[in-house]
């Protein structure tokens, strides 16, 4: 795969970055740690100018003495034909200084029909326009039958079976994208399969030289409905020095007429507080993150802008210091502790 190689041109911004497994990814992309967010692309674009603007004024003093980290990254959901709408965010937010990220709504790594190399280049066309340093996806079927799910995406099978599944379709949508492809989490409303996703998706990083994402709420939600202990043994030997995004969201429970309990991932909602709390135990392991993310769409204003004030002011203290370290996280124990 061509994506993942070192390169020594940018050394002196990076540090040494043949041991950072980011840096090598993202091949010297200005990638600074911040806060992201996002809105919903097709109707909410005004409101995320707005809200970036609100957010940078009420941060700004908490900024400059180092006790609340800057806005950075906006994170751009769309289908991969939508050039004008990515280039519409483009002028609309990168003329604020926000980085756009990429999210396509038919990027479909984890679903059944065959990949759609049509939609591999449409994405590359966006990946580069946009500049983007990396493309996201949640590990799910986004496309069935060629129609877009969007809004009804199934997660990936929790069965070994699925990372032979998924680790060959990574890998030829990195080689055709070229960019790094950031695997996520995706919400489990309900379950196929018993594993624990996080031992899946280290497997699939492991073999494919993706990125992660790890979305909190979804964790939550899934190991909730497991009935699992919110951190397993195993976490802290999870692959977080590749681990680019954390994302935070609403997360609503539900109880079915028979009894049983559902967590569903709403993005209309605040974060909870179990969300929150697990947030602050697991975010300082992703010691090379570059992005943590306040999913948002259709939430009111003041609440968004608090919500990305709230993530904005906890990050330092989740990950003190404004660029990530250098040295290459271990996988033992004590790796991001704290």
């Amino acid at each position: 795969m061509a994506i993942v190689r070192s390169t020594s041109t940018d050394n002196a911004s990076t540090g040494n970055a043949a041991t950072d497994v980011v840096a090598r990814a993202l091949q010297g992309a200005p990638a600074l740690r911040g806060v992201e967010f996002s809105c919903e692309a097709s109707t909410e674009l005004d409101l995320a100018a707005v809200v970036a603007d609100d957010a940078a004024a009420r941060l700004a003093a908490s900024v400059a003495d180092g006790s609340a980290a800057p806005v950075r990254y906006y994170s751009l959901g769309i289908l991969s034909d939508q050039a004008d709408l990515a280039q519409h965010a483009q002028d609309l937010l990168g003329g604020r200084g926000l980085r756009l990220t990429l999210h396509p709504m038919d990027l479909d790594l984890a679903g059944t029909d065959p990949l759609d190399i049509s939609v591999l280049r449409a994405v590359r066309d966006r990946a580069a326009e946009l500049d983007v340093a990396w493309v996201t996806t949640d590990l799910a079927m986004w496309v069935r039958g060629g129609e877009a799910l969007i809004n009804n995406l199934v997660p990936m099978p929790l069965v070994p079976e699925a990372v032979d599944w998924c680790v060959p379709r990574i890998c030829r949508a990195q080689d055709v994208i070229d960019r790094p492809i950031v695997i996520g989490n995706a919400p489990y409303p309900f379950i196929v399969g018993n594993a624990d996703v996080l031992p899946l998706m280290a497997e699939i990083v492991e073999r494919t030289g993706a990125l992660a994402t790890i979305d909190v709420g979804h964790l939550y939600g899934l190991r909730r409905q497991q009935g699992r202990p919110l951190e397993q043994p195993g976490d802290d030997s999870f692959c977080w020095d590749h681990v680019v995004e954390v994302h935070l969201a609403g997360l609503v429970e539900r109880v079915l007429p028979g009894g049983e309990r559902v967590f569903e991932d709403f993005h209309t909602v605040t974060v909870s507080s179990g969300v929150w709390e697990l947030a602050a135990r697991l975010v300082p392991r992703a010691r090379n993150l570059r992005a943590l993310m306040a999913e948002c769409e259709l939430m009111p204003r003041a609440e968004l802008v608090h919500t990305i004030c709230r993530l904005a002011s906890a990050l330092p203290r989740w990950l003190p210091g404004e660029d990530p370290p250098q040295e290459r996280c271990s996988d033992d124990a004590t790796c991001g502790a704290g």
